[in-house]
């Protein structure tokens, strides 16, 4: 499973929760990806 799979599902399982999807901007934007 690829990192965006992992927080993807993160997210899925946790809509209410905005902690994955701020971890996940934070990895995307270290990726280079806005």
């Amino acid at each position: 499973m690829s990192s965006h799979e992992a927080f993807l599902k993160e997210i899925v399982a946790n809509p209410d929760d905005l902690t994955p999807r701020l971890i996940y901007a934070d990895w995307l934007d270290e990726q280079g990806d806005p």
